[in-house]
């Protein structure tokens, strides 16, 4: 397996209102649905958690996912995602990015990207899917090997953002119809 799953889960929620990663869907909460789906296609899978989420730290643990604390969660996505990246030491070619909010996605989507990535696009650094129009750019996102430096010290509320902006000239975009790609939950309307 030539690829690492980082998915961000050290947010605050605020605009949901309490803890979404916790909320249920259909008995199951958000964390564990979208992890189930990330585990059913990839093998090593890792969560951004804020130091005080011990309740989802076993939640966690009881899946069988591994989970790095994020000590600067609080200053924003890019510390998040830095110290993610940073904890794993990536030693695979692909970093996988996604976000643990977004249990809408379909399994087909992950494993039309790892069976992408399997076949090494080599010109490419960054492998995304695209969105519709109008829409938030979708999740998650991979990265090549040669970006994982320039991941670990990404900063502030941004995430990877300028990242995705200096390699648009070398992104490989897959087209899929997925609405669960860049469908995230912010608020309870949401589910």
């Amino acid at each position: 397996m030539n690829t690492s799953i980082l998915l961000l889960g050290a947010g605050f929620s605020r605009r949901f209102g309490s803890d979404k990663r916790l909320h249920k869907i259909d008995g199951q909460p958000v964390a564990a649905i979208t992890i189930a789906k990330y585990q059913s296609v990839f093998e090593d899978v890792t969560v951004v958690i804020r130091p005080e989420d011990t309740e989802l730290k076993t939640l966690l643990a009881d899946l069988g996912c591994k989970s790095v604390q994020a000590q600067d969660a609080h200053l924003g996505m890019g510390h998040s995602l830095a110290s993610g990246v940073r904890h794993i030491q990536c030693k695979r070619r692909w970093l996988i990015i996604g976000l643990l909010d977004m249990p809408f996605i379909k399994r087909a989507s992950l494993t039309t990207m790892q069976e992408t990535l399997i076949a090494e696009p080599k010109e490419w650094l960054v492998t995304r899917f695209s969105s519709p129009p109008g829409a938030e750019p979708a999740h998650p996102i991979a990265w090549h090997e040669k970006t994982h430096t320039e991941l670990a010290a990404c900063r502030g509320d941004q995430g990877a953002r300028l990242l995705l902006q200096k390699y648009a000239d070398r992104t490989l975009w897959l087209h899929i119809d997925d609405q669960g790609l860049y469908r995230d939950i912010d608020h309870p309307e949401d589910i």
